[in-house]
């Protein structure tokens, strides 16, 4: 029984979509490469068959193998995926905070990291800093209005210790990208 061309094509366009978006990890230029070496593989072998059927088709996709084999086989992603140096800053810049040397192993950390932007790291030193300042500008300023010594201190302190934190969690927000 022989099937329509359109069932045929319809297939097979539905399989190129499929590694056109498997591929989009790979530098445009290496995704186009590859989706036109499996539509003339495919073109290849769909003009051998005497009669194609919808199975014939399927069979040929089939011993492709799927889409996304097929796009990481091609090449690695050009994007690198969150590791222990990654996870390490997370923590170093959120838990370290009871430390002196944690929110500074954290920069430290964040730097060494390929996974990060460059705007996100910007981001994160400017939070980094930014908190704790607007704090302590608060701070001095409620103990200038005269409030009790200790609330202006303990109000700097929270914020000193919140300016890494809030490094952290917005870097921590970056790691769902790798998902």
């Amino acid at each position: 029984m022989s099937t329509s061309t359109t069932t045929g094509d319809r297939i097979v366009t539905a399989y190129l979509a499929d590694l056109r978006a498997a591929a989009a990890h790979l530098p445009p230029a290496t995704a186009d490469e590859l989706v036109a070496d499996i539509t003339e593989h495919i073109a290849a072998a769909r003009a051998d068959l005497p009669d194609e059927t919808e199975s014939d088709v399927r069979a040929i996709l089939y011993r492709l193998g799927s889409p996304a084999e097929i796009a990481s086989a091609a090449g690695p992603s050009a994007h690198p995926s969150p590791g222990g140096v990654e996870y390490g800053t997370i923590v170093a810049l959120t838990v370290g905070t009871a430390t002196f040397a944690g929110p500074i192993l954290g920069l430290v950390l964040m730097h060494v990291s390929r996974f990060w932007t460059p705007r996100e790291r910007r981001a994160a030193w400017a939070l980094f800093f930014a908190v704790p300042l607007a704090g302590l500008v608060c701070a001095f300023g409620f103990a200038y209005l005269g409030g009790a010594p200790w609330q202006g201190i303990a109000l700097g302190l929270a914020m000193v210790v919140a300016g890494p934190i809030t490094a952290g969690i917005f870097l921590a927000t970056g790691l769902r990208r790798a998902r």
